[in-house]
């Protein structure tokens, strides 16, 4: 950047931070620092390089850069800091997160395949805030350095340590394919700051699958209450009487719901014996799916049946849609999850059930024409959401027959509504984030990553491929079509993108496409998947010179919260037809 300034520009920038310096006596620091470095190494041979090195190993250098910002204080330890001024200015109490250095991450000691760590922070307080870290290359001491900045919302009716929400901190991976994985995360309890001001700790994050009571690696924190006050918000005793008390009261909770849940399972299985081979889930696993699964997918940006229908119920109940989560079975058997949501006419007393398939997006009219030769689902054994718990207890659990009054007690066994309330809860979810991407550019990267993988692929068998610039172009309107389509139910456009192809195309001549949409931006897994299917495996394997076969591929990306993406591909070839 220096040497975009002008001359004069230059020279004032280069006075400013000399003064600085000269005022902050960081100048008679370095010169001390030099001086006692030649008086140790005299008689040695000392040259610029060995210097400057023995300058970063005991931080010199690292204290110069930080004394440019010190009288806005970009340190934490600092009183004046500008997140203690933006504290101040904005009112009300703050929580000052720093990451620092990771430690122990001993499985990516080898790990290849990893590129980048990501910390994610979940606080779940009034507003629902999120942070994610930058990210750092994999490595077993991950150089995380990064702050966040938590609001504390509090006043004089409920203090600042009646919060009982934890901070949720999650890592994840990042691979070459670009898959996130979650590697370790853990809950921390961070009102202990309350007591003094300013906390330091390791936390250790515990993985997912496995071992689970094994710390996947070491992460310190330094927490730091701001604006800075003398008058402590907590003391000892009382803090910890507050998070026993809290502990006591979830353990209670959780003691009378199973209590509770027992009785209904005996109660269940009273009605019929059969009931007991039902898909009727509760107990543990019903409870901390709900809690857990849905922060997995936001922080991976995948997760299995189950956390994609938790996720799809959860939107929709956001919505104001009366939805649950339907656990069952398909036509052949395997168990499953989908969702269900209800419209009610009170008028007509008819109830309309719409399923909605989350790993698709297709929904389905139950009861209407949509048979079930049109979706996959057979039976429903129990449907539940954040507040009610039903079991299917009807004759015939085909979804086929079901009845979806769930008010008849004849056809569905409600578990006790207060106590799936009880159940601790986060009062607040993280809000969906949304991130800005240059989809253009990411089109631009991944079409010619396909057309480098493509013109490899043919030229170990001798053929040669000739890419058709226009007839790129005229593939744009059919992705943008096909995305519509899975949005609103109905696609425009696909008429112009047919006409435009007929006229494109010459006589004698034919054109082939294949369109596939991604949930992913790895071109070589694409092009795995592309010549899986045999119409786009011919499309590749084609022969022919530049005057007969003429190939074509585009991309449409659309990014949804959490950098999900929807990638449309489309590849195509103009090739001319064999003579009779």
């Amino acid at each position: 950047m220096l040497n975009r300034l002008e001359g004069q520009q230059k020279e004032r920038l280069k006075n400013i931070i000399s003064d600085h310096l000269k005022s902050t006596n960081v100048y008679g620091q370095v010169r001390s620092f030099v001086r006692d470095f030649l008086e140790s190494e005299e008689g040695m041979d000392i040259n610029e390089d060995k210097l400057l090195t023995t300058l970063h190993e005991k931080r010199v250098v690292e204290e110069v850069l930080n004394s440019l910002g010190r009288e806005h204080g970009n340190q934490l330890s600092h009183s004046s800091t500008p997140t203690s001024a933006l504290a101040k200015k904005a009112g009300g109490k703050f929580l000052h997160v720093r990451l620092k250095k990771g430690r122990g991450f001993v499985d990516h000691l080898h790990d290849a395949s990893c590129l980048r760590l990501h910390a994610f922070f979940f606080i779940m307080m009034a507003s629902s805030q999120r942070h994610a870290s930058k990210p750092v290359p994999c490595d077993v001491e991950p150089n995380f350095d990064d702050t966040f900045l938590f609001h504390l919302p509090g006043n004089s009716d409920r203090p600042v340590s009646a919060l009982s929400s934890p901070i949720h901190m999650v890592v994840t991976q990042q691979g070459s394919d670009d898959r996130l994985e979650i590697i370790g995360t853990q809950e921390i309890e961070w009102r202990k700051v309350l007591v003094s001001g300013r906390l330091s700790i390791d936390v250790e994050l515990m993985g997912l699958s496995g071992d689970s009571t094994v710390a996947v690696g070491l992460l310190g924190l330094q927490l730091e209450l701001l604006p800075k006050s003398h008058n402590l918000l907590a003391d000892e005793v009382s803090l910890e009487q507050v998070i026993k008390a809290e502990r006591e009261s979830l353990l209670e909770h959780e003691r009378r719901f199973f209590n509770s849940a027992k009785i209904w399972w005996k109660e269940f299985l009273q009605i019929r014996p059969e009931h007991g081979n039902r898909m009727v889930k509760i107990f543990a696993r019903f409870v901390s799916l709900i809690e857990f699964s849905r922060m997995q997918p936001l922080g991976s940006g995948r997760g299995d049946v189950e956390e994609h229908a938790i996720l799809l119920c959860n939107l929709l109940l956001g919505f104001r849609f009366e939805a649950y989560c339907v656990i069952g079975t398909t036509l052949a058997g395997d168990p499953h999850m989908w969702v269900a949501t209800l419209e009610r006419d009170l008028e007509l007393n008819k109830i309309k059930v719409t399923f909605w398939e989350s790993l698709t997006g297709s929904r389905y009219s139950h009861g209407g024409s949509d048979s079930p030769s049109v979706h996959k689902y057979g039976k429903i054994g129990c449907v539940f959401n954040h507040e009610s718990f039903y079991a299917n207890v009807q004759p015939d659990d085909s979804v086929r027959s079901c009845s979806f009054d769930l008010n008849n007690m004849s056809h569905w066994k409600a578990m006790d509504s207060a106590a799936v309330r009880e159940i601790r809860r986060r009062k607040h979810v993280p809000e969906l984030s949304y991130y800005p991407l240059s989809t253009h550019m990411m089109e631009e990267v991944l079409e010619q990553s396909l057309r480098d993988l493509i013109s490899k692929r043919r030229g170990i068998n001798g053929l040669a491929t000739h890419w058709d610039e226009e007839l790129c172009q005229l593939l744009s309107p059919a992705l943008t079509a096909y995305e519509a389509e899975r949005v609103y139910g109905s696609a425009s456009g696909l008429a112009d993108f047919q006409q435009s192809i007929r006229n494109a195309v010459p006589d004698d001549f034919s054109f082939k496409g294949f369109p596939i949409q991604f949930c992913h931006l790895s071109a070589p897994r694409m092009l795995e998947d592309l010549l899986r299917a045999k119409a786009a495996a011919e499309i590749v394997s084609l022969q022919g010179g530049v005057d007969r076969v003429r190939f074509a591929v585009r991309s449409h990306v659309v990014v949804y919260p959490e950098r999900v993406c929807a990638v449309w591909v489309m590849l195509a070839v103009v090739y001319a037809r064999l003579e009779d």
